[in-house]
Formats: C-alpha cells, sequence, structure tokens
C-alpha cells in the first residue's frame, strides 16, 4: 500500500513509499498518511489534506508566466493567419468577391489603388484588371479600385486593432486566441 511520509514538524511530503501490509511505523517526529490526490513528494499535508508546496506554487506560476509571456507572439501568429486568409470586399452593387490580404498583395493593391487614383485625377476611366483570391479575373473602373484598396486597408486596420486589443486584455491568461469571438 502506498503512503505519503511526512514530516510533522512541516507537514512537508517527504517521499511516496511502499508500506508492507500490517503494522509499520514510523520514525518518531514522522508519520504516514494514504496518498491521495496531490500527494506528491514535497506537497504540505495539514488537517488530513495534501495541498502543493510552496515550491510547487512557484514553479507552477514560473511556468504560468512563461506562456504568458508567449503569449504576444501567438497573437501575432494569429493575426498574420487572420491576413492570410483575406477578405471579401464589396466594389459595387452586386460586386463582392475576396482578395488575398498578405503583404505582398496588399503591397499590390496599394500601388494599383495610387494608381485608380491618378487615373481619376487626370479624368482617365481606364479599367484595371485584377484577379481575386479565387483566380477571377476582375475588370474594375478607377472607382473600383480605389474602393477595394480602402476595404483591404481597413480589413487590415481591423485586424490589427483586434490583436492590440487581445494583447491589451486585462486577463489575457485565459483567452482563446484563436476563438473568432475575440476577432
Amino acid at each position: 500500500m502506498k503512503k505519503a511520509l511526512i514530516d510533522d514538524s512541516t507537514g512537508k511530503v517527504l517521499n511516496i513509499i511502499a508500506v508492507p501490509d500490517g503494522e509499520w511505523k514510523p520514525a518518531a517526529g514522522y508519520s504516514v498518511a494514504d496518498v491521495g490526490l496531490g500527494a506528491t513528494a514535497g506537497a504540505i499535508y495539514s488537517n488530513g489534506k495534501f495541498s502543493k508546496s510552496p515550491e510547487q506554487v512557484a514553479e507552477e506560476a514560473a511556468k504560468e508566466a512563461e506562456r504568458i509571456a508567449g503569449l504576444p507572439a501567438e497573437i501575432n501568429a494569429e493575426r498574420r493567419r487572420r491576413i492570410d486568409q483575406g477578405t471579401a470586399v464589396t466594389v459595387a452593387v452586386d460586386r463582392t468577391f475576396t482578395i488575398q490580404t498578405r503583404p505582398e498583395d496588399i503591397a499590390n493593391i496599394t500601388a494599383l489603388s495610387l494608381a485608380a487614383l491618378l487615373r481619376k485625377t487626370a479624368g482617365l476611366t481606364t479599367p484595371f484588371i485584377f484577379r481575386d483570391a479565387n483566380n477571377v479575373d476582375r475588370e474594375l473602373t478607377p472607382d473600383e479600385m480605389i474602393t477595394m484598396g480602402e476595404q483591404a486597408l481597413a480589413h487590415l486596420d481591423a485586424v490589427y486593432k483586434k490583436s492590440w486589443a487581445i494583447k491589451d486584455h486585462s486577463d489575457l491568461a485565459k483567452f482563446a486566441i484563436a476563438d473568432d469571438k475575440h476577432w
């Protein structure tokens, strides 16, 4: 039968030992108790219950602090994933499609939006051909290209702001970072 060997002066569980059937008495200053949940070497035994030792509590706190310290990187990775999945844009009534918003896509969309603004300013209406996330070519007017660029940047802005709000949350340790309700 397994028993916890306890130092009577501190209540600290020194070891978990196998005790033979029958009478066995520990040395003076020590006692034994049936092993229960939480009975590990280093635990504290008091009033018939085992609890964690200060060392165990400190170790768990250090592990939790390390986990929390890594959360910003997890949040950044989730933000990148959400940006990379793209977004739906509506450039005109009944003209909605999905665009990619990875960094290279945003650079392209930004350049095209600037070109559209320059065309519009010059009074030109020459359309742009833009390939969406589903590899469908879309013919867009300068105004539609500008609208698409604004919506792409609004998507990035929203994802970044949500990631910042998550990072700033007072109870970050309990956050399920990938849960859509936070984004």
